[in-house]
């Protein structure tokens, strides 16, 4: 019995100085690898941007007319959202500032219309879609010009 218990607080002790915040075994240290990138910023502009912005800008017109519908809506505001990730990877990484900003701004505008949307409110949607628009222009006045001679994304 004295054998046991003293197996027990064994186990014990190693199990809590495992969860105390030790070092972290080798493969755990393993970096993920970089992202590669495929496309342009302009690529992802005319394939993503451009079609998820264009469908939030046209929703008065075009208002959702059932629960799949209004699906579309936010999923289309959260992939506008992760276009606003693409322009923060890779070579579309500017690393100023600005585009840093401009990217970051574009991501809460389409998360704010994405929240808009679950609401089933086509007036809160071009509200938060008019926060869209007026990132996307300003930025486009900044970068556009510069971005316009972008070398082709590499061949797969």
């Amino acid at each position: 019995m004295k054998t046991v218990s003293i197996l027990c607080v064994a186990v014990v002790a190693v199990a809590l100085s495992a969860c105390s915040g030790g070092k972290a075994p080798e493969a755990a240290k393993v970096a993920a690898p970089a992202l590669e990138s495929y496309a342009t910023t302009r690529q992802v502009m005319l394939g993503l941007t451009i079609p998820a912005s264009n469908l939030l800008f046209q929703l008065g017109d075009n208002k959702p007319k059932d629960d799949a519908g209004w699906e579309v809506v936010v999923a289309t505001a959260l992939t506008l959202a992760e276009s606003g990730n693409l322009m923060l990877t890779g070579t579309r990484d500017l690393h100023q500032p600005e585009w840093t900003d401009f990217s970051r701004r574009l991501i809460e505008a389409a998360k704010k219309t994405a929240v808009a949307a679950q609401s089933k409110d086509v007036d809160q949607v071009l509200d938060a879609g008019n926060e869209i628009y007026e990132v996307c222009e300003a930025c486009h006045q900044k970068y556009m010009p510069a971005r316009a001679a972008e070398a082709p994304a590499p061949k797969t």
